[in-house]
């Protein structure tokens, strides 16, 4: 059985750390052109906010701050 076939239906959230780097970015594109929900962590104080992809749900928390993930 594919993989494919087997999550259709299937709600796919993904929390990603590091959205704003270079690798970070095209994950981020890659995984929500492929149906993923993609939330993504970044640091209030980013200044790389620039060009991320529109349909990125943004979750502004220092990591040092984890009950804002809960």
């Amino acid at each position: 059985m594919e993989r494919k076939n087997f999550l259709r239906g299937v709600l796919m959230n993904i929390l990603l750390t590091g959205a704003t780097g270079f690798i970070g970015r095209e994950l981020t594109a890659e995984l929500i052109n492929s149906g993923y929900e993609v939330y993504a962590v970044i640091r209030p104080t980013s200044k790389n906010r620039d060009g991320l992809h529109p349909k990125l749900n943004i979750i502004d928390c220092d990591l040092d701050e984890c009950e804002k993930l809960a």
